[in-house]
């Protein structure tokens, strides 16, 4: 299964440190939010000697398919996510330019995919090119106006620009596409910059 990702906040009630949603790590669509690197994070990707990580594995078994077809978009474009799993899971910054020369030979190959580009937006806020991510995440909602990871990047690419009454109307639209974590993670976010710690509660509140 392909590794699509975009760009998801810290879920409520983690003992992490309070952190803005896009210095999280990217999942797939309606995926369950994952902090972003850091030690503990990189430390607990470790496996006992001689077992493979599974995104390392899906890496090597995405370049190979790469390697095979050089002109197969989708997989350029699942090797770019699989490198950004890994920065996530490792800190590595040095995947990133791997993960961007996937990103645009898939774009190269398929100007039309917009999951593409989703993860150049998720690399770009990763590296905290938050207008040029701004950019991305629109250009990916022309393409697919209902794609929610797109709307994801745009909010968090607004949080980080400091444009928090146009990330509150982004993330209400995103809100209406798809009521899940990632969503409620943002609105949550964007209530707490606002003062209005009742409604984080109440977001994250379990029944």
């Amino acid at each position: 299964m392909p590794i699509v990702i975009a760009i998801v906040s810290a879920s409520c009630g983690t003992s992490t440190p309070a952190t803005s949603p896009s210095q999280t790590a990217p999942l797939a669509p309606g995926g369950i939010a994952t902090p972003a690197p850091t030690a503990r994070t990189a430390a607990a990707s470790k496996l006992p000697d001689g077992v493979t990580p599974p995104t390392v594995a899906e890496i090597a078994r995405l370049q190979a398919a790469v390697q095979a077809n050089p002109s197969d978009p989708v997989s350029q474009r699942d090797l770019g996510f699989a490198l950004l799993q890994r920065v996530r899971e490792t800190a590595d910054p040095t995947l990133y330019a791997p993960a961007a020369a996937a990103f645009q030979a898939a774009h190269a190959l398929d100007p039309e995919d917009a999951l593409v580009l989703v993860g150049i937006g998720g690399l770009q806020l990763g590296k905290h090119q938050f207008a040029e991510a701004l950019v991305s995440g629109q250009q990916a909602i022309a393409m697919s106006p209902t794609l929610v990871p797109a709307h994801a990047v745009v909010v968090d690419a607004l949080v980080e620009l400091g444009r928090y009454d146009e990330a509150d109307l982004a993330a209400q639209e995103m809100f209406g596409l798809r009521a899940s974590l990632p969503t409620l993670t943002r609105v949550s976010y964007l209530a707490e910059l606002h003062g209005k710690l009742h409604q984080r509660k109440r977001c994250c509140r379990r029944p």
